[in-house]
């Protein structure tokens, strides 16, 4: 908390224009028809003051004293362009809009003392207009004038339907006060409410602008939230855009400026403000977008009170921000490789400050050409409309404007601010701009020469300043190509409407805000729908398995690092036929060649070849995921899109013998026993029922390759061309011609290397469960130790046995049950409702609570509700009574005691609690977890007996941005007989996801499992630990060293594993599919249950010493172990 400070401003001068001086100057077009306007404004100026003003043609040359009456807007004014440019007007073809006019004040814009009154509009009838409307001012109030804005909306929209509109709803939702990223969403929605006012003159919209700023004050900035840190940097500045416009108007009185005023000055000078990029902006790396956001607060914040106050610091500020930003002048990316921040937020942030600054030579660079060139690469439609209309402001050049169809529709947008914004108060923000629409033409250009194929090379600085720690964890990414051997994008296009083609495929690993998606397909648009984009992060890893593209794993694990770079084998075009190769070679030991070929017009052809570096069994997993509703065919997959012109289908044919649909994927496997050198090889065609070829085609292979064959005759061979056993090209057959794309070499014949057979039990099922049946019950939560087993229902029920599986009593809560504990012989329950209660051992209700929703910074990070979902009961004070410990999904942490009173709550970053294991931790309580998806870290947090977060065990990559991980079970014993506690992680993360740290937190070993952790199970007799993979991995680890002992392919994930009596591993899917294992990790039975198994033990302590064995499933069966 901090108290407001006093102001050390002085107030500011009054805002007045004496027209009737001899220092008046009126600027105007260099054309006939401003000229008439000019003249005639003067004229009847003169009339009512006696004194005519100086009028000249605008040539950019800005008188240093006086008053300046400026004519005109950004298409037809030298001076409005800079005022534009440098964010002290909006005045273009979509505001006030043809017919329409804007008369505003603007207190000395350009630092000579000189104030401006814009006389605006979209063209000479607006002009004239808003001459006529500052006659009649000066008529009603004399020839001085203070604040003015005067608006009336023109051809585009009306006040009705423009989006600061919603403000008006005046809702709490409408306002965001507490936001998803910080105070981000709120400080737009306020500078919103100013950019309302400005565009309409409706007062009620100041009057909002007003109160929600003063409520920013006091409790975002003086007072703000204590769940989470503050975010202010970022934002200040486009707060402070609309304040320097708006603040003259008479609803502010001088003390009330002086106040806002000093809070600009206060964060400015506090961690929030420039101390932000302080030492970020002597670094000669590339920026990402807190600092390029940060860097234009410290630009236009320094500008406001160099200009306003003379502050001497405000010159340092200014400095700070022009080294912040020269750094990024000379590269053509910033340090994201994501497709909101690198365009939308850094690059345009970078383009803001050139035009403010008055650095436009930085759109002449090749740097600014490559930056804008890879927005248009890099999106199948509509790509970052507003950077690219900035881009087409700043160059005049239409052609940036390539995504745009309808020129009309695209200002129709931008005149109701709707060109970027997307108005979700739960997502955060991707929209960096709220006063200006930069829409000056209607007239779109499209970039010819960005069409076919098109390869965006990699930036040198970025590839230096990717290597630096703070964006590489030690030991993770890996390269061993040249910038000129990799890319940073390769994309195919055959032309601009929202019916072309277009596929994309990434160079690039990693970056801020960016994943593991390298030589995976990112983007491809065909057919008129949308298949595949840019898959967003923190549900789940982003490594391959997460993108359309391929995971290998050898033996049981993949490579040790992730490849940071593909390898461009090789893109050629001839006629209508292109072809791109790329390959994955640096690390690891398996290496993956992706090959793409697309006829235009009809189809596209992906082969993806892998090479065994070493011996043993190699398992090749492909993914795709596209939108649309999904099913299986007899040689593929078949996806369905609904259109307004009717539906498109995307037919994927496959060569690879076992494919179906997981999840949210559609996939392929194929698993063999290689020796080193061995390859193997599959394709997928893909075509729509709307190309202009439409017919129905198939993929088959053959010795020399593929076959593409098409219902009526058409054939096409295709074989991969190899120099020294690495794809270096594609020999084409079809219609009698042979040609070859990328460079002649031998022909690659496929390797025809069997399958190994699907995993299979060796005998009849055990009877290693026991089944009860507690009626017609869908089962949700189960709990089990030595005493007592509880179940709860969708119903709402709570059922109690003893040890021997005797029913002792039932009992009711309002809602569903989501989680229990057992405390003695007491039940704690948790519902779906947010409430918590507590069941005697008879069970009589001794209390109940309902924890409300309240909600929290960032909180898309939560469920967005009160639901209780795992409970967990500890002594942590001491006191020998058991305390309740709470994981509720509005990310918070809960203790109460045994009387239901809260002891306190702890708020939970980036993600909702999971695993709870009450343990230790240098001699004391705490309670161990981690955060379930979404999540971004994959870390142990530990929680104090008192709330506070005591540390965290960690590992690099578990704690870094680019590498979205959480945590999926968690066990704290001893692991190698030493008597101090070990701790054993489980993670949903691209590398050595199986993870034990020593007792103080220090990593001890890690092992990989081929893909993210499924359950985890610690056998103490054995001193083994086992944990399964997404990747149907089952492993045994030798707990004190790490070692791996065996791996077994189950073929899919079991989310839970269990050490049976007599030593063997019982592995459960949650669909209904169960294994015994035995401890050689031979697969001993199968079962399938043919319903799903709804509740399993919770992940943490309920899965270790002293919990029991105990599965539920919907139709209220009930299965402990025999």
């Amino acid at each position: 908390m901090t108290t407001s400070p006093e102001s050390e401003l002085p107030a500011l001068p009054e805002l007045r224009f004496d027209l009737a001086r001899n220092d008046v100057h009126m600027l105007h077009p260099a054309t006939s028809a401003y000229a008439e306007i000019a003249s005639d404004l003067a004229t009847q100026m003169e009339s009512l003051t006696g004194k005519r003003p100086d009028v000249d043609e605008d040539s950019g040359v800005i008188p240093d004293s006086g008053s300046v009456i400026v004519l005109g807007n950004i298409m037809e004014s030298t001076v409005v362009r800079r005022l534009y440019l440098e964010a002290y007007d909006f005045t273009d073809l979509a505001f006030p809009g043809e017919g329409g006019f804007t008369l505003r004040t603007i207190r000395d814009p350009f630092a000579t003392g000189a104030h401006v009154i814009l006389v605006g509009g979209s063209d000479s009838v607006g002009v004239q207009t808003a001459a006529n409307e500052l006659v009649t001012e000066m008529k009603k109030h004399g020839p001085v004038l203070s604040y003015l804005n005067k608006v009336r909306l023109g051809k585009w929209t009306t006040v009705e339907k423009i989006d600061p509109v919603r403000l008006l709803a005046d809702t709490d939702k409408v306002w965001s006060r507490v936001g998803a990223s910080g105070s981000w969403e709120y400080m737009e929605r306020i500078a919103l409410a100013g950019v309302g006012y400005l565009r309409t003159a409706d007062e009620q919209y100041l009057k909002l602008f007003r109160r929600e700023l003063h409520h920013f004050i006091d409790h975002d900035v003086y007072h703000p939230n204590t769940e989470a840190k503050s975010m202010l940097h970022g934002r200040m500045h486009i707060l402070l855009i609309v304040w320097d416009l708006v603040q003259d108007h008479p609803l502010f009185e001088s003390d009330e400026r002086r106040k806002v005023d000093t809070m600009f000055l206060f964060v400015g000078r506090s961690e929030e403000g420039v101390a932000y990029i302080r030492e970020r902006c002597r670094a000669t790396s590339v920026r990402f977008n807190h600092a390029t956001r940060a860097g234009l607060d410290a630009f236009f914040i320094g500008r406001y009170f160099q200009r306003r106050y003379q502050l001497p610091e405000s010159a340092e500020w200014l400095r700070d921000a022009e080294t912040l930003f020269s750094v990024q002048f000379t590269s053509c990316k910033p340090m994201e490789d994501s497709w909101g921040h690198q365009w939308a937020a850094s690059m345009h942030n970078v383009l803001v400050y050139a035009m403010a600054a008055g650095r436009l030579d930085y759109v002449e660079t090749q740097a600014f050409l490559d930056v804008a060139d890879r927005a248009l690469i890099a999106h199948g439609t509509i790509g970052p409309r507003v950077y690219l209309a900035a881009c087409s402001v700043a160059t005049r050049d239409p052609r940036y404007l390539s995504f745009e169809h309808d020129g009309e529709a695209m200002i129709r947008a931008a005149a109701r601010l709707q060109l970027g914004t997307t108005f979700d108060p739960e997502k955060p923000p991707y929209f960096e701009e709220v006063l200006r629409s930069f829409a000056w033409t209607a007239e779109t250009g499209q970039r010819e020469d960005l069409l076919g194929l098109s390869v965006a090379p990699l930036d040198p600085l970025w590839t230096k300043s990717i290597k630096l720690p703070e964006f590489s964890p030690q030991g993770i990414f890996a390269s061993t190509l040249s910038p000129e051997e990799g890319f940073d994008k390769i994309g195919i296009r055959e032309g601009w409407t929202d019916d072309d083609f277009y596929l994309l495929l990434d160079g690039i690993s990693g970056g801020v805000h960016a994943y593991q998606d390298v030589n995976c397909i990112v983007w491809m648009r065909f057919g008129g729908a949308e298949w595949f984009k840019p898959r967003p992060g923190m549900k789940h890893a982003m490594g391959a398995r997460s993108h359309t593209g391929l995971n290998t794993a050898l033996n049981g694990r993949v490579a040790e690092q992730v490849h940071r770079y593909a390898r461009l084998l090789y893109q050629d075009t001839q006629g209508d036929t292109m072809a791109m190769g790329t390959a994955l070679s640096c690390v690891g030991e398996t290496i993956w060649e992706r090959h793409i070929v697309r006829c235009r017009g009809a189809w596209t052809l992906v082969i993806d070849r892998v090479v065994a570096r070493e011996s043993g069994e190699l398992l090749v997993e492909r993914f795709w995921y596209p939108h649309g509703e999904r099913s299986m065919t007899k040689d593929g997959f078949a996806c369905r899109q609904v259109l307004p012109d009717g539906d498109v289908e995307l037919r994927v044919a496959v060569t690879s013998a076992d494919h179906l649909c997981s999840g949210d994927s559609l996939l392929e496997r194929r698993r063999t026993e290689v020796a080193s050198g061995d390859s193997t090889t599959i394709a997928a065609l893909l075509w729509t029922n709307c190309d202009s070829a439409s017919t129905e085609w198939s993929v088959s292979e053959e010795r020399g390759g593929y076959l593409v064959a098409g219902e009526h005759g058409q054939q096409t061979h295709v074989t991969i061309l190899a120099e020294q056993s690495t794809g270096c090209g594609l020999k084409i057959e079809s219609a009698g011609q042979v040609y070859v794309l990328g460079r002649k070499a031998e022909s690659l014949a496929l390797e025809n290397i069997p399958e190994i057979a699907p995993v299979s039990a060796n005998s009849e099922w055990p009877p290693v469960l026991r089944e009860i049946s507690v009626g017609d019950e869908h089962l949700l939560a189960v709990v089990a130790k030595a005493t007592r087993h509880a179940v709860g229902t969708e119903s709402g029920l709570v059922i109690v046995f003893d040890s021997t599986m005797h029913e002792l009593w039932r009992a009711k809560v309002e809602g569903m049950i989501l989680s229990l504990e057992i405390s003695g012989e007491e039940i704690v329950v948790g519902e779906d409702s947010g409430a918590i209660t507590l069941f005697d051992r008879k069970g009589h209700l001794l209390w109940s609570r309902k924890i409300p929703w309240v909600t929290i910074p960032w909180a898309y990070w939560s469920e967005g509700r009160s639901r209780i979902r795992e409970i967990a009961v500890a002594d942590i004070n001491g006191n020998g009574v058991d305390e309740i410990l709470v994981s509720n999904a509005d990310r918070r942490v809960y203790a109460f005691d045994r009387s239901g009173n809260e002891l306190w709550k702890c708020p939970i970053e980036w993600g909702v609690y999971t695993s709870m294991s009450p343990g230790t931790y240098d001699g004391e309580f705490a309670l161990l977890g981690g955060t379930a998806r979404p999540a971004i870290f994959g870390f142990v947090k530990l929680i104090g007996s008192d709330g506070t977060v005591r540390g965290h065990f960690e590992r690099p990559d578990l704690i870094a941005w680019s590498m979205p991980s959480a945590i999926r079970d968690l066990q704290q014993v001893d692991i190698d007989g030493d008597g101090k506690l070990e701790t054993v992680e489980l993670v949903d993360a691209n590398l050595r996801q199986l993870v034990a740290y020593t007792a103080n937190g220090e990593e001890k070993w890690s092992c990989d499992l081929a893909a993210s952790g499924g359950a985890l199970a610690y056998d103490a007799k054995s001193r083994r630990v086992y944990a399964t993979s997404d990747a149907g991995y089952v492993v045994a680890v030798e707990s004190a060293s790490g070692d791996r002992l065996w791996y077994t392919w189950i073929g899919e994930s079991a989310e839970l594993l269990w050490i049976l009596a007599d030593g063997s591993l019982l592995a459960v899917a949650r669909r209904g599919a169960l294994w015994v294992i035995s401890p050689d990790g031979e697969v001993l039975n199968i079962r399938e249950f043919n319903e799903a198994i709804t509740a399993i033990p919770r992940p943490g302590n309920h899965r270790g010493p002293e919990r029991k064995l105990i599965l539920g499933t919907a139709s209220g069966c009930l299965f402990i172990e025999a």
